[in-house]
């Protein structure tokens, strides 16, 4: 200790001048020189043994003690930045005049010697995590340099403590003023400036952790926080990202992309290959399965978290890939059948034959029910699948009056890349579905323009992606099949998605290309065997043919779709295919000409043979006519008898020729039967002699019997008149009397 009694000039206050060394000769050399201060400047030399003093020239300066006998300002608020004012005396203007206010150094601004000006720092607290980051302790309350009592008050609250200056911050002084902290700010308040309990709410999109905060923080990115006066922010949701800080609310997840972990910043989980991500999707999880179009159940990976997207407790490792469920609508059934009957109807071919009709009638529209059907390879559709659903402690997920989503599969018949946001297709816009290949075959969730690694199978054609079973008329024999190819001539199908079509039956004929059901064999015509183009026999001679005829032979008996014979009457030509008689329609049968006659199977117009004598054959004669009684056919091929001319007569049908009228009788008209006998007076002999009529007895003669044959004779004067061969007298007898007595 020095009595300091001598106002010395900081200016002119240095070490002494050696020779040689010119350092630090200036003790102050940024010092005014204005005001004094007391003090008094020594030299400072230092001996091993008490004699020998070193000679460098050194100096100390002693000042006088510092006094403070009040402060202003003795309560402030924790946050800091009180200006307490300190009077008192032997304050020195240097750069190291600073105040320790509890056990903190700070500053001082020098004023006077009778005044310093400090401003009290933040009381410091301990901070704790912030949830994101977790580092521990920032500060304590106690330090090993500095003790307890040096601080504040024994007993005293941590609130109050001491506040001393000094003027080369190393030697304080014992005065044992205090200064007060007032109330800490609370968690989720912050008090921005001195005034005493001036808190203010940390706004929305900030946090205020822990106590005493002097500002808010914003939320850093990853977070958001829709309320005032919190301690902490929250995680950005699932669904949601937040890419600014200081986050009042999260931003729904953009198109394209997925948010499926908390904390998201920046939405860079693109959606999967194959499918379109609405905004708002909030997983990468899909259900279409493996590649396996079998229909069963198969397993497939989510996507791996980000390493953008870490949580909290994750040990700094980003959260691998996810096992799902996942499959596909693949299966087939195949009812086909080669019997045209049920291709088209529930009735087999073989009573639609013998019916001699078509299940198609070729006008009324008819659903083909038979083929090889698949389902379309369609994804399997959760019905959260528009509404996925999501908890979070912290976000409720019903106010927003929005539902999160997942990936949808990529429409049929195209491909999706990564990060696919529009469900509609525009050429060349990567981040909507892009068409297929032309041939290729792509159901939904397809990843790559050629679809499947198996292609468009058979029995179905594919165009721009799309399959579609081969319709009827038309096979697919070929897998990547862009046109189905008709049926050729010989076949038909009624029936889709079929790799061959059915053969045509027996009793049918396939003529083009592309037919759905075959065309029955034409009336006159015989469809003998499978496969036919066209009818391939005519209907044989004799017989005819309905259509449908699959035999020429007309005497199988397993079979009803034969040739029948020709009903007598007619004839029948080679191709015909009725039994009704048209003449000169020659698909009809024929009537069997005048002259001739036709019984069953008669192959020409000659029929059996001509009309015989004795019979008539009009036109259409199956079997041949007796003549009628009066009259007589007397040749062959007689198409109507004759009568009988006057003269002659019939007795009998079946006449070849008539007979003459016999001696006594006469016949004087056509067609008679039988012959009329002469009365008597009368006579007739034979054509030749008297003709026709009867002949009345010449005069001198008589005849009083019937039937009288000869005439008269005249023997001398008596009159003899013939019957029956006996000569009778007749005496004076006059012509046609009967008795000789008549005169």
């Amino acid at each position: 200790p020095l009595n300091v009694h001598l106002w010395l000039v900081l200016t002119e206050q240095r070490n002494a001048i050696v020779e040689g060394d010119s350092r630090l000769l200036e003790l102050f050399p940024l010092a005014h020189s204005y005001p004094h201060y007391l003090g008094k400047l020594v030299s400072v030399e230092v001996t091993n043994n008490a004699q020998d003093y070193t000679s460098a020239g050194r100096t100390f300066l002693y000042q006088a003690d510092i006094t403070v006998d009040r402060i202003s300002n003795s309560v402030g608020p924790s946050s800091g930045g009180t200006p307490i004012l300190i009077s008192g005396t032997g304050f020195v203007n240097t750069t190291l005049l600073s105040c320790r206010i509890g056990h903190h150094s700070i500053q001082a601004t020098f004023l006077s010697r009778e005044s310093v000006l400090c401003f009290s720092p933040p009381q410091l607290v301990v901070e704790a995590s912030h949830g994101f980051l977790q580092h521990g302790m920032l500060r304590s309350y106690d330090f090993s340099h500095a003790a307890r009592s040096l601080i504040r008050p024994i007993g005293a609250p941590p609130t109050v403590v001491f506040v001393e200056v000094s003027n080369n911050g190393i030697d304080f002084t014992n005065e044992r003023h205090t200064f007060e902290y007032s109330l800490l700010a609370l968690g989720g308040y912050y008090q921005p400036g001195v005034e005493i309990e001036t808190f203010m709410e940390c706004p929305r999109g900030s946090y205020c952790h822990g106590e005493g905060n002097k500002n808010f923080t914003l939320c850093p990115k990853g977070t958001y926080q829709p309320l005032k006066s919190q301690k902490q922010c929250v995680r950005c949701p699932v669904g949601y990202m937040c890419p600014e800080e200081g986050a009042p609310v999260p931003r729904l997840c953009p198109a394209g992309f997925v948010c499926d972990v908390t904390g998201t910043e920046h939405a860079d989980q693109p959606c999967p290959s194959g499918h379109v991500c609405a905004a708002g999707t909030a997983t990468t999880a899909t259900t279409c399965g493996g590649d396996f179009f079998t229909g069963e159940i198969s397993l497939t990976l989510s996507h791996a978290e980000r390493t953008t997207t870490l949580r909290l407790g994750r040990a700094h490792r980003p959260e691998g890939h996810d096992l799902y469920f996942g499959g596909r609508f693949s299966a087939c059934f195949d009812n086909s059948t080669d019997d045209f009957g049920l291709q088209a109807s529930s009735v087999i071919g073989r009573v639609w034959s013998e019916r001699h009709l078509l299940p198609l009638d070729g006008v009324t529209p008819i659903v083909p029910l038979r083929g090889r059907y698949c389902l379309d390879d369609a994804c399997i559709k959760l019905e959260d699948a528009s509404d996925f659903g999501v908890t979070d402690v912290s976000f409720d997920y019903a106010s927003t009056g929005f539902a999160l989503k997942r990936p949808l599969p990529c429409p049929a018949g195209t491909y999706c890349h990564p990060g696919t946001a529009l469900n509609e297709s525009t050429l060349d816009l990567f981040s909507t579905p892009q068409p297929c290949f032309e041939a290729g075959y792509c159901p939904e969730g397809s990843i790559k323009p050629s679809g499947t690694d198996h292609g468009c199978p058979v029995g179905f054609f594919c165009r721009v992606g799309k399959k579609q079973p081969c319709p009827v008329g038309t096979y697919c024999p070929f897998p990547n099949t862009f046109d189905p190819l008709p049926c050729e001539p010989g076949t038909f199908s009624f029936q889709l998605g079929q790799t061959k079509c059915s053969t045509c039956p027996v009793g049918y004929f396939c003529h083009k290309y592309g037919m759905v059901s075959p065309a029955v064999c034409p009336a006159g015509r015989v469809c003998s065997r499978e496969g036919l183009k066209s009818p391939n026999l005519q209907c044989p001679a004799g017989f005819y043919c309905l259509n449908g005829t699959a035999t020429s032979d007309p005497f199988r008996n397993d079979t009803t779709l034969r040739p029948y014979a020709c009903k007598p009457g007619t004839y029948c030509i080679s191709g015909t295919g009725y039994d009704d008689a048209k003449d000169g329609d020659f698909l009809f049968a024929q009537p069997c000409p005048a002259g001739f006659f036709c019984e069953a199977a008669s192959i020409s117009a000659k029929g059996s043979g001509p009309c015989p004598p004795g019979f008539v054959c009009p036109k259409g004669t199956s079997n041949p006519r007796p003549s009628p009684k009066g009259h007589f056919a007397q040749y062959f091929g007689t198409v109507e008898a004759a009568a009988c001319l006057p003269g002659f007569y019939s007795p009998t049908i079946q006449s070849a020729q008539c007979y003459p009228c016999p001696p006594g009788t006469s016949c004087e008209v056509e067609g008679l039967v039988s012959a009329s006998i002469c009365p008597p007076g009368t006579y007739r002999s034979v054509h030749e002699d008297d003709g026709v009529p009867c002949v009345a007895c010449p005069q001198g003669t008589w005849s009083k019997q019937w039937q009288c044959m000869l005439r008269a004779l005249i023997l001398g004067s008596v009159c003899v008149c013939m019957l029956k061969w006996l000569l009778l007298t007749c005496y004076f007898c006059l012509s046609s009397v009967v008795s000789p007595f008549a005169a």
